[in-house]
């Protein structure tokens, strides 16, 4: 699932995704973010902190609220993660998802006969 929403969110940009940033408590896992590069072919970037995400939001409520001056956010020095880069092969990546969509369908087929909810 998390392979088919990074394609969706690189469907509808205009540029190719490069690094996808992962943060939070999944984000420690190594074998999930190693089983996420390899579907994806993508290098995600463990963040250095856990919470990334809920500072951003803090950051952006404070911006908002007149406490906070925007140009000094953005220029914050934001430390760097550790990468993970894909490490099996492109052909196997494309078997596995093949995999995923098959039994995807099925189920979906199981569940919505006449082609799902209106």
């Amino acid at each position: 699932q998390v392979a088919d929403a990074i394609e969706a969110v690189g469907a509808g940009l205009a540029w190719p995704l490069g690094v996808v940033t992962a943060d939070g408590g999944l984000s420690r896992n190594d074998s999930l973010l190693a089983a996420i590069a390899d579907l994806t072919g993508l290098t995600l970037e463990r963040t250095a902190a856990t919470e990334v995400t809920a500072a951003g939001v803090a950051a952006l409520a404070a911006v908002g609220a007149g406490l906070a001056d925007p140009d000094a956010l953005a220029a914050a020095p934001a430390p760097g993660g550790e990468m993970v880069r894909p490490a099996r092969p492109a052909a196997h990546a494309a078997a596995a998802r093949a995999a995923w969509r098959r039994v995807l369908g099925q189920v979906l087929d199981r569940c919505w006969p006449d082609g799902g909810p209106a």
